[in-house]
């Protein structure tokens, strides 16, 4: 089984100030997955927000490797979670804000293309999800 990335993006909120995207991986036979960019319905759409809360929900079924690591980088190839989705649980979900000074937490301009990286899961066809609450 070859891995997957499905991106899925829910407006809510009066005026659409709120906004949750949700990212459903799965690895490849290897563990792998690929970066993957964002599709522009996607940026598109939070262009301009703030990425707020993120929460990782590693699967019952197939968990990851403990301690697996996720980034979110932007076109300037930096991690806008600033290493804070790194070291996840591979049992129980976590959440976290992105780092915008040292040990400074708070929201965090997108404005451009992103990508998702998932790295350091050794398990087979291992699965999960990423939260993102983007917030206007």
């Amino acid at each position: 089984m070859s891995a997957t990335v499905t991106f899925t993006i829910d407006h809510r909120g009066n005026l659409s100030k709120l906004s949750i995207l949700t990212i459903e991986w799965t690895a490849d036979t290897d563990g792998t997955i690929p970066e993957t960019s964002f599709p522009t319905t996607v940026t598109d759409k939070i262009d301009g927000f703030y990425a707020n809360l993120a929460i990782t929900i590693p699967s019952q079924i197939s968990p990851p490797t403990d301690q697996y690591d996720i980034e979110i980088l932007d076109e300037n190839n930096i991690d806008i979670y600033q290493e804070r989705l790194k070291n996840r649980s591979n049992t129980t979900p976590e959440q976290t804000l992105p780092q915008i000074l040292t040990n400074v937490l708070g929201p965090r301009l997108v404005s451009g293309p992103l990508v998702f990286k998932l790295t350091n899961n050794l398990v087979n066809s291992a699965s999960g999800t990423l939260k993102i609450y983007f917030i206007k």
